[in-house]
């Protein structure tokens, strides 16, 4: 009888606890616990990690560019500007100043399936970031005034995009591809909707998606769940759900019955090949075959399409990948053409690529590499707090935050026979759509390229600077920081932290302010650095980093010549003694130069093409003049200039400078001052 009444009473104190916090244990996976909110529907995940004083709080919201039509596309990328322009406690940019002041990084973003508002701070301020973004859930001012100004924003990145080749191609591919279905329209929207969206539209968009049962928190980091729970519980539990259920997409595309074809003609400098393949949605079990069937094709320098199409000197770049939507999506091939290369060459060898693979599958050998090299990768994603947050947030807008945590279990289950079937499955001529970017001339009608170019399916559209929160932690947590005194001029510094990841960053001097004469002569030596050295050839050093997963690149400055890499700790001497090797002893091979140089010819015509380029250009000349180092010089006289250049100024420059002064290395993660 004792015993009875002690387990009642401890059955009490737990249910007293649940109700005190209001939630309801649903799951745990990998260290993550999801619960969800009784009053509201709120779903909640947590993950302790007390590696460091730093903590990330992320909402996401189950919306985004999916949930648009025709009248109001763009509605939910416009809204995430106007909600950070105030909320009912937080007018004015307050929070902003409010969190700038604590030493927060904070970001939006907004794409296919989903929008996030986030922010990594010292753990200690959690309640603030909490309090602000409940606030913004059923609080955020949506006026007029507000539009006006935001629209202009909007619509400079729309225009923006709409000067980058690949992003156009990528929105008429998608276009084509789908009729249907909501993934037609961008994520930005079509420039009308940008400009004459009613205020009034955006506050129905609002009012009907951004509720709490529509959406799940994520908080990741220092943080006691007990007290994080009960932070979510006093800020949001004030919230009620919503009266009306949450409108799905119930639209399915019709099953396409004929390969389509777009030709986009535009000023341009570089020509682009697109063939696009209907992919499953990312919670299918083909997804992962289909994840490391691009690596195979299209990852690294013993890619397939490395070997038989780049490295014949054809295309500067060319990837292969699935899109990880929720629904159905495409699996996209995108081929950036050099100079003289004729679009219906680079898609004939890309449909023979494949139609090897249907015919005749993979090597066992490529399938291991393609799997260390994605298994790595999801350990170098959960390498500190925003890592974490972000990747389940793509998870969650993919429908099952677990697609995170066990994705290394389904790509290791990945098999040669599934490669070979889901080729055949997926990888058909009828469900196709093939685009061109056929380039007119060059008046410099050109954007920026890189990551301020938003694409239509490669990259989500964001508020602010996203790639500052890369390495969040490093910026709050210092202590524990070794130096070494130079040995042979060279710096370390190491920083313990976390488990089986290592971040190494160095530079040295050697950039273009050393170039005596031929200023595009330092540039190019970095660019030889990995096409293979004394001992080994670029696809041997590319085999050993990609059969350890390790990530190893070279960059150029004015000054500093710089090198970065990401690996598992275990791996640590092989891919250090590879970066010593490919910095020392470079073969400056005579045919890899002559790519390198063709690839380089193609980079300085882009640059012909890009205004934000021009514009900086003629700042710098305004503010130097023409004969100072730091002006630089026109596309056209850098591609005369280009064709002066031989292998024996390289290796000249290369032996007077590299070795010049100090070398600066700094490795923080899972690593050894040893």
């Amino acid at each position: 009888m004792k015993k009875l009444i002690l387990i009642l009473l401890f059955m009490g104190v737990v249910m007293s606890q649940e109700k005190f916090y209001g939630f309801e244990f649903i799951k745990e996976s990998g260290g993550i616990k999801e619960y969800t909110m009784t009053s509201n529907g709120l779903t909640v995940l947590i993950k302790e990690d007390k590696t460091a004083p730093v903590v990330t709080f992320m909402v996401t919201y189950r919306v985004g560019s999916v949930n648009e039509a025709t009248g109001h596309t763009g509605a939910t990328h416009l809204l995430e500007h106007l909600m950070f322009k105030g909320s009912k406690n937080y007018r004015n940019g307050k929070a902003d100043v409010i969190l700038d002041s604590i030493g927060a990084r904070t970001n939006a973003t907004t794409w296919t399936d989903r929008t996030n508002y986030f922010g990594t701070l010292p753990s200690k301020h959690l309640e603030t970031i909490i309090k602000i973004e409940a606030d913004r859930m059923r609080g955020a001012i949506i006026v007029e005034e507000d539009r006006q100004s935001e629209m202009t924003v909007v619509r400079n990145e729309f225009e923006r995009g709409e000067n980058s080749p690949q992003r156009v191609l990528d929105q008429h591919i998608w276009s084509m591809a789908f009729q249907a279905h909501p993934y037609h329209h961008s994520t930005i929207g079509w420039k009308s909707d940008i400009e004459n969206m009613p205020i009034e539209k955006l506050k129905e968009f609002y009012d009907i998606y951004y509720w709490p049962n529509n959406a799940t928190v994520s908080i990741v980091g220092d943080v006691d769940t007990k007290e994080g729970l009960a932070l979510v519980k006093k800020y949001f539990g004030k919230i009620r759900k919503s009266k009306h259920k949450i409108p799905t997409v119930y639209t399915t595309e019709p099953e396409q019955e004929g390969q389509r074809r777009v030709m986009l003609n535009r000023v341009g400098q570089q020509g682009v090949v697109g063939v696009a393949y209907k992919s499953p949605p990312v919670t299918d079990e083909d997804m992962a075959p289909m994840i490391v069937l691009g690596q195979i094709l299209g990852s690294g320098k013993n890619s397939r399409f490395y070997k038989q199409i780049t490295d014949k000197g054809l295309v500067t770049s060319i990837s292969a990948s699935p899109s990880k939507f929720k629904y159905e999506g495409l699996f996209e091939i995108y081929a950036s053409l050099t100079p003289g290369t004729k679009h219906e060459k680079v898609e004939e060898l890309i449909i023979k690529e494949l139609e090897k693979v249907k015919n005749n599958g993979v090597k066992e050998k490529e399938l291991q590499k393609a799997k260390t090299k994605l298994t790595t990768s999801r350990l170098f994603s959960q390498d500190g707090s925003y890592a974490i947050a972000s990747g389940l947030n793509e998870a969650i807008a993919g429908g099952d935050w677990t697609l995170y945590t066990g994705y290394g279990e389904k790509i290791e289950k990945v098999s040669l026979e599934d490669i070979k079937r889901v080729a055949n499955k997926y990888l058909l001529k009828q469900k196709s759509t093939v685009g061109y970017f056929i380039p007119e001339g060059s008046v410099g009608a050109g954007g920026p390229e890189g990551a301020s170019a938003h694409r239509h399916h490669n990259g989500p559209y964001h508020l602010k600077n996203e790639e500052d929160l890369k390495e969040e932690e490093n910026g709050f947590f210092q202590k524990g920081v070794e130096f070494s005194e130079p040995t042979k001029g060279v710096f370390l510094y190491t920083l313990k932290r976390g488990k089986g990841v290592v971040t190494l960053n160095g530079s040295m001097l050697g950039g273009y302010n050393y170039a005596e004469q031929k200023q595009q002569v330092p540039s190019l030596v970095v660019s030889m650095l990995d096409q293979g050295t004394t001992n080994k050839t670029k696809f041997q050093i590319s085999d050993e980093l990609e059969s350890v997963g390790a990530r190893l690149g070279f960059g150029s400055g004015p000054s500093r010549i710089s090198f970065s890499a990401k690996f598992l700790s275990k791996d640590t001497d092989t891919v250090v003694g590879l970066m010593a090797e490919q910095l020392q002893s470079p073969s400056f091979n005579e045919e890899e130069f002559k790519k390198v140089k063709k690839r380089r010819e193609a980079s300085l015509k882009r640059a012909k093409d890009s205004t934000w380029n021009n514009a900086f250009n003629d700042f710098l000349l305004g503010v130097y003049g023409e004969d100072h180092q730091n002006t630089p010089t026109d596309p056209e006289e850098a591609i005369k200039e280009l064709e002066k250049i031989n292998v024996e100024d390289l290796k000249a420059f290369h032996k007077k400078n590299y070795g010049r002064g100090s070398m600066v290395i700094v490795a923080v993660g899972d690593v050894s001052h040893e």
